[in-house]
C-alpha cells in the first residue's frame, strides 16, 4: 500500500503519554496521513491503548511483527515496512503542535518544486518541557548548544548528529538514499540525516518549534543541556565524552566520511565557529 505522507510511531512502554501524543496528531491541520505503530514488546497497557485508537480511526494501523528490543531498528523496520512518498518519524511521549505537519508539508513541496527528485529532510526546532509539559527551554538546539547553521554538508556532519527524528520530515527519495544495512548505525535519525547529506541532498530548517519535546526518565536519548559543554563537566566526564566522539566517528565512518583526521579538523573548525559567535554576541 502507498500512502501519501506516514507517521512512524515506535512505541514500548508509553501507555503514560500516548493519549495526550495520539490526540496531538488527530488534531492536526494536515490531516492527510497514516499512523503506522509498531510495539516493542509492551508489558504495560501500551496495546491496549493503541487498538482503542485503530478500531476508532481507519488511518491509525499497529503492524504485527517480531520485536526489535531497541528504538534504532524499531524505526528502521517501520521505513523498511511502509511506502509512502513522506515520513514523520513521532516519538511516543511527545506532544505535536497542530500546525506541525500543515508547515513541513508546504516546505517539503516547495524544495520538490525546485528540486524534483532530490532527496530531503525537513526539520524545526524542539520546546523542551518536563513530564507535566512545563517549559524547560523554548529552543532545543539553544538549551543543547548546538548551531544547526554550521551543519550545511556532509563534511561540516563531523560536527554532531544534531536532528532529533521527531523534529524531521523525509521525503521518498530520502528513504532510497539511505545506507544499508543499518547495522553501524548509532541511531536511525543520525543515519538517515548522514546518508540524505552524503547524497547531496537537502536538509532544510523551519523557524519556530512544533515539538512539545518531554524530558523524562525513561528518555532513550533527550536533550542534553548546554551546561555538558562546559570544561569542568568534559574532564569529569572525559571517558564518556570520549565514547560518544568515536561512536559518531564510527558512524560517519561506515557511511564513507573518511579519516579520523578530517572528523577532527571539521569538528574543531565548528568549535571555533561556535567561538566566534559568542564573542559577537558579547559585543
Amino acid at each position: 500500500m502507498n500512502d501519501k505522507t506516514s507517521i512512524l510511531l515506535a512505541t514500548y512502554n508509553g501507555s503514560r503519554y500516548l493519549h495526550q501524543l495520539i490526540d496531538s496528531l488527530l488534531e492536526q491541520s494536515f490531516q492527510d496521513w497514516v499512523l503506522y505503530i509498531h510495539d516493542d514488546g509492551s508489558n504495560d497497557n501500551s496495546i491496549d491503548i493503541i487498538n482503542e485508537y485503530t478500531k476508532k480511526h481507519e488511518n491509525i494501523i499497529l503492524l504485527e511483527y517480531e520485536s526489535h528490543h531497541n528504538a534504532k531498528d524499531n524505526f528502521f523496520s517501520l521505513i523498511e515496512k511502509t511506502d509512502s512518498d513522506y515520513y514523520f518519524f513521532c516519538d511516543q511521549d511527545d506532544v505535536w503542535h497542530r500546525d506541525k505537519m500543515q508547515f513541513y508539508m508546504q516546505r517539503m513541496r516547495q524544495i520538490e518544486e525546485e528540486h524534483p527528485n532530490i532527496p530531503a529532510i525537513v526539520y524545526s526546532d524542539l520546546t523542551v518541557v518536563d513530564e507535566e509539559l512545563h517549559l524547560i527551554s523554548d529552543s532545543f538546539f539553544s538549551f543543547a548548544g548546538i548551531f544547526p547553521e554550521f551543519i550545511s554538508n556532509f563534511n561540516e556532519c563531523g560536527a554532531t548528529a544534531f536532528i532529533p527524528g521527531c523534529a524531521m520530515a523525509f521525503n521518498k527519495a530520502a528513504k532510497k538514499v539511505m545506507v544499508r544495512p543499518y547495522s553501524e548505525a548509532q541511531m536511525h535519525d543520525e543515519w538517515l540525516t548522514l546518508s540524505v547529506f552524503k547524497a547531496g541532498g537537502i536538509v532544510s530548517r523551519i523557524d519556530g518549534s512544533y515539538v512539545f519535546y518531554r524530558q523524562h526518565p525513561g528518555n532513550v536519548v533527550g536533550a542534553k543541556d548546554k551546561n555538558s559543554l562546559s570544561i569542568p563537566f568534559r574532564i569529569a566526564h572525559f571517558r564518556m565524552i570520549l565514547k560518544s566522539n568515536i561512536k559518531h566517528y564510527q558512524t560517519l565512518r561506515a557511511i564513507g566520511y573518511g579519516s579520523v583526521f578530517k572528523y577532527l579538523r571539521y569538528k574543531i573548525q565548528y568549535k571555533i565557529r561556535i567561538k566566534k559567535r559568542k564573542r559577537k554576541e558579547k559585543i
